[in-house]
């Protein structure tokens, strides 16, 4: 530009000449103070990256891209700090343009395969970086984001595997070093993590990392060890050491107070309310910090009585946590049992919440989806019980499954909202003659109560007990993630026909007598209860069939992998695994779940009355019972014979034994089961 303005300057004066010169000159120092501010911008956004303060960092890469929007360092803090936030489509924008001006920037490559993999376009992202490598072999910025992407995709022991091949061939690298101890954290080889940690301390005792690291190591340690014993209280004070230390080379670091409330959360009684004070003080410093909020958030919703301040926090932080994760459907379902535990029907979250199943349910109602929309329907029931969609909806769900019981009582509520309703009335009265006509009524297990009906479910089906599922890792985004899994599934099997689940006085029970002993199965930072069968001496007799499992959760999928215990055989099941992605991944895996469940769940039941023609059984169509279903009689290993269904109902039915003198052999209390075909 300069050499184009000297080619005209024999037109102007002497003091045009002037002129100009001073107004390049000033042109040249503005520029220079420009780049000097964009600098200064990126700098600050970096630091306040490091110390995990996304919010703020974000606001000076905004600055820095504003006043120079082909800044590239810009471009990439800025898609990096949208990136931990949550904002995927601000992050691909900035990833993208990065590379229209640098082509080969391994920030910028390594960012976008981040972005792909949060839009669970992993084998995108695995073919985008392996071809980025190709250029770029010895590049770690680009092998550590292949790494976290194998990591998604559900293979931490191929992202070990290449991170640890590639470190052999480099010098020592932070942030490579840092990922491969998390992927070792992962799969539980917490000596590795040790290793590592220790290097990085030794290499550099000035950087915070190392201590970091040691102390999520000796975090890891306490989450997987028995609480009372002295070797974890030594875990807790080494780990509570090693992040002091971290936090006084870098004193204002989000993540590094988490990760001590973490440990203070594990500790439990007044420790947790250091946690509490700690996260808060978090929040205050960034109010977006998505894991410092569901942390916060879990505190608060396990607490017995709540402030009038505290329940608002609450409301705020459940809030805040499904915007920016609305697709976890654990933290969804954590914000819910908030709702019912510390709001009434009417406030605007716990209507919203119940708002959002009842749109689910519709939406997969009448599709294949049917069975999976149930567990919205049960939900909506939960946190929005006298809404009149609500109690339309469970109308259409009980009449299309026959549960005359729920069916008259609902028509019942919903004609007391509506008296003049002539199409509700017919229907009631319709209802009322079919159950007036069932086996059930005319043996008095269903029968009138109030303006309603009564009903007395006469199953003995064996009793089954959900435990808690246990995490991969002790340390989840939602501390009770595996008590809120086992919930759900609960929910769904205790509306299920056939099954017969302990109830929440037996469970309680189990979990205040475990937490009395201090026994190895007992988690007391979130009252769990995970399977030892050196300990299932102490369930109630009744329970038979015991299911557990493990669960592996992110913001993108949930994994389980369970299996039922049979107390009367000693056998446990095959192991099944079950995995649901994104939205509505907690309702296909509680319809799936109970769905295989059903399938190893035997069908059994007893003698409830002699009668002249045939015995009275406890086994219907809610069974799984058909006309053409044979019903065995059996005592121990013995078979007794077989009988055919007379009457069918719903709940029990009227068989004739085919073996001769059947009155004087059999009685009440006998034992009958149906052969699977």
């Amino acid at each position: 530009m300069f050499h184009n303005i000297l080619k005209y300057t024999h037109v102007f004066s002497e003091s045009s000449f002037q002129t100009i010169a001073f107004i390049l000159i000033f042109c040249f120092i503005a520029n220079d103070l420009y780049s000097m501010e964009t600098i200064e911008e990126i700098q600050e956004g970096n630091r306040l990256y490091e110390q995990g303060n996304y919010k703020k960092a974000l606001i000076h890469f905004l600055q820095a891209k504003q006043q120079n929007p082909n800044s590239v360092k810009a471009l990439i803090g800025f898609g990096k700090a949208s990136l931990a936030l949550g904002s995927i489509s601000d992050a691909r924008i900035s990833f993208e343009k990065c590379l229209k001006l640098e082509p080969n920037d391994p920030e910028a490559i390594a960012g976008l395969g981040r972005v792909l993999v949060q839009e669970n376009k992993f084998n995108e992202s695995r073919n985008f970086l392996e071809t980025s490598l190709k250029s770029k072999t010895n590049n770690p910025i680009i092998h550590l984001a292949l790494a976290e992407t194998f990591q998604a995709m559900g293979k931490p022991e191929l992202a070990i595997h290449k991170l640890e091949t590639f470190s052999k061939k480099m010098e020592l690298d932070y942030n490579l070093q840092e990922r491969l101890a998390y992927l070792y954290l992962s799969v539980n080889q917490f000596e590795k993590v040790n290793g590592i940690a220790e290097t990085l301390i030794y290499k550099n005792p000035d950087r915070y990392q190392g201590f970091l690291l040691k102390g999520k190591y000796f975090t890891y340690l306490c989450y997987d060890s028995d609480p009372s014993s002295k070797e974890s209280q030594n875990y807790f004070q080494r780990g509570i050491s090693a992040f002091d230390n971290a936090l006084t080379l870098s004193p204002d670091n989000l993540e590094i107070n988490h990760w001590k409330a973490k440990l203070y959360i594990w500790k439990g009684r007044e420790e947790k309310k250091e946690a509490v004070n700690l996260l808060k003080q978090i929040l205050k410093a960034d109010s977006l910090n998505k894991n410092a909020m569901v942390s916060l958030a879990s505190l608060l919703t396990e607490q017995n009585n709540l402030s009038s301040e505290d329940t608002q926090l609450a409301i705020s932080l459940w809030k805040n946590a499904l915007n920016l994760l609305d697709t976890d459907e654990i933290i969804r379902y954590g914000a819910e049992n908030f709702a019912i535990r510390h709001l009434p029907e009417e406030s605007p979250l716990r209507k919203s919440l119940g708002k959002y199943r009842i749109e689910r349910h519709r939406a997969e109602v009448n599709s294949l989806y049917y069975e999976s929309s149930l567990f919205h329907l049960w939900r909506a029931k939960d946190l929005s019980p006298h809404s009149p969609v609500t109690e339309a909806l469970l109308e259409s769900h009980y009449s299309k499954t026959g549960d005359s019981p729920n069916y008259i009582n609902t028509l019942l509520r919903l004609l007391k909202e509506d008296p003049s309703n002539y199409k509700i009335q017919n229907r009631l009265e319709k209802a009322v003659l079919r159950a007036k006509k069932s086996i059930e009524y005319k043996e008095a297990y269903l029968f009138p109560e109030g303006p309603g009906l009564g009903f007395q479910n006469p199953s003995t089906s064996p009793k089954v007990l959900v435990l808690d599922f246990k995490p991969n890792s002790g340390i989840q985004s939602i501390i009770s993630s595996g008590h809120l899994l086992q919930s759900a599934i609960k929910l769904v099997l205790n509306q299920t026909n056939g099954i017969r689940v302990a109830s929440q006085e037996e469970e309680k029970s189990l979990r205040d007598l475990l937490e009395s002993r201090n026994k190895s199965s007992w988690n007391p930072y979130h009252s769990s209860i995970y399977f030892d069968l050196n300990e299932t001496s102490l369930y109630p007799t009744d329970i038979r069939f015991l299911i557990f499992g493990k669960l592996n959760e992110d913001e993108n999928s949930i994994q389980v992998e369970f299996q039922s215990y049979d107390r009367l055989t000693g056998k446990y099941s095959e192991s099944i695994k079950i995995r649901g992605k994104g939205r509505g991944s907690l309702s296909y895996i509680t319809s799936s779940f109970v769905e295989k469940f059903k399938s190893l769940y035997p069908i059994e039941g007893q003698i409830l009355k002699m009668k002249n023609n045939g015995v009275v059984v406890n086994l219907g169509k809610n069974n799984g019972l058909n006309p053409n279903s044979v019903v065995e009689f059996y005592r121990g290993k013995k078979s007794l014979g077989y009988s055919k269904i007379l009457e069918l109902g719903d709940y029990i039915s009227i068989v004739q034994p085919e073996l001769r003198d059947w009155e004087r052999e059999f009685a009440t209390g006998e034992k009958v089961r149906v052969r699977k075909p």
